[in-house]
Formats: C-alpha cells, sequence, structure tokens
C-alpha cells in the first residue's frame, strides 16, 4: 500500500491477495510478517524476552477477527518454534476504541461499542469468543486451525467497507 505525501512511495507495491486489505486503516495484513520481524529481533538481542503487543485488525467482520487472532497466534507459535523466547500477547482491544486521525471508524474490538446510538452497549464479536475459547484451554485447537489459520485468503471484508487506494 501507499501512502500519499510520503517520500517512499515509489516503494508502493500491489497487493497480490485483495483479502489481505485492511480498508479502513490502508495497509496490509501479512501473517507472516509477525514470525520473520520476531526472528529478527531475537537474533539481534538472543536474550531478551518479548511480547507481543498491540496485535489485532480493524474490520466489522467477526470472521476476519477470529482469522486474525488464529493467525497471529500460529506466527508467535513459529517462531518460538524457532527459538525465539515469546512470553506474551495482548489483543488490541477489548473494545472499539477511538483513533485520534480517524476517529471510531476503525473496529479493532473483541467487543463492538454503540457509539452512534449513544448507548455505548458492548456486543461481544466473533473474535471474542475465539479469544475465549483459546485461553479458557491455552490452546489452539487442530480445529480452530484448519478453519480459521494458515496464510490463504481471509473472509473478505464487507461490501461496503471504504475502498483501498489503487495500487
Amino acid at each position: 500500500p501507499c501512502f500519499a505525501g510520503l517520500p517512499f512511495t515509489e516503494a508502493c507495491v500491489r497487493v497480490d491477495d485483495p483479502t489481505k486489505c485492511i480498508p479502513t486503516m490502508q495497509y496490509e495484513y501479512a501473517e507472516d510478517g509477525l514470525r520473520l520481524i520476531l526472528e529478527e529481533f531475537a537474533g539481534l538481542w538472543p536474550d531478551l524476552p518479548m511480547t507481543v503487543t498491540e496485535a489485532g485488525i480493524a474490520t466489522e467482520v467477526g470472521r476476519r477477527r477470529s482469522e486474525n487472532i488464529v493467525r497471529t497466534l500460529e506466527q508467535i507459535m513459529l517462531a518460538r518454534d524457532n527459538g525465539v523466547d515469546v512470553r506474551g500477547y495482548y489483543h488490541w482491544s477489548l473494545m472499539d476504541n477511538f483513533e485520534w486521525d480517524l476517529g471510531f471508524a476503525p473496529k479493532f474490538g473483541l467487543y463492538t461499542v454503540d457509539v452512534d446510538g449513544g448507548s455505548y452497549e458492548r456486543t461481544a464479536t466473533e473474535g471474542a469468543t475465539t479469544f475465549a475459547a483459546i485461553t479458557e484451554n491455552r490452546l489452539l485447537t487442530p480445529e480452530m486451525v484448519e478453519e480459521l489459520g494458515g496464510t490463504g485468503p481471509m473472509t473478505p471484508e464487507a461490501d461496503d467497507a471504504p475502498a483501498m487506494n489503487e495500487f
């Protein structure tokens, strides 16, 4: 993806899989990127234990959020299998939040928050139930991995999502 007005826009690349685009934030989700950076940091600082913080995805599609959680945890497990000392993972975010430059538009929460109706009611997303099942057993089940994991296409974003920039 490209960022208008920045000097490195010549380095923009076409997104091969449109299901990996995060339209509200204008970036691409690359599952294996997390593993690669964890392994690189472990090579630079081998005695430094790591914790993954603020891992999540901006979407209103619960299935995408579940896929993101499972795929992120898979990549952390692969890094750990390769000797990386990863000791924790924090999902971003428990509830939908306010992004300073985008307001309430990006939805990151495991729970949606009704800001438009003024009730601020919280409703669990599919991501919340997936994350709860993982934390309850401290395990990614083979069924979760089969159904939600991997590096293939994700569930598409909603039809009314803002379009990505043309690449």
